[in-house]
């Protein structure tokens, strides 16, 4: 939790230290995993992050943030295919995850693309 009110505030390096202090306790914590791979992605290190969250959701199958992360690491590479893939997994774990889809950047990204539109609309329905 310190790790999280850090990266919260702002404290990256701090929250990066403390999220790797819990990963060598324990090198298959999920959500350390995660929040690891979104300093990653804020620090603009997406090979790094994407290989964190792929961790992370190989590890807990019924935890959505590794895929929405995923889905919005790729749609911002404009890789439309793999953020689709992601954003459809995270929406079969959490349903409501439309309200999520509202604020990202996958929106911006992949307004255009129809498998995106159809995916929303079904989601909306």
């Amino acid at each position: 939790m310190d790790a999280l009110n850090h990266q919260r505030n702002g404290d990256y390096n701090i929250a990066d230290v403390l999220y790797r202090q819990v990963l060598s306790l324990d090198p298959n914590h999920p959500y350390a995993l995660n929040n690891l791979g979104v300093l990653h992605m804020i620090q603009n290190m997406p090979d790094k992050a994407i290989a964190l969250f792929q961790r992370a959701a190989a590890l807990k199958n019924d935890y959505v943030h590794p895929d929405y992360n995923l889905a919005c690491l790729y749609a911002k590479q404009n890789k439309a295919e793999e953020s689709l893939q992601h954003l459809q997994k995270a929406m079969a774990i959490k349903p409501d995850i439309r309200e999520w889809r509202l604020r990202m950047r996958i929106s911006r990204n992949l307004r255009d693309n129809p498998a995106f539109t159809k995916m929303v609309e079904k989601q909306t329905h």
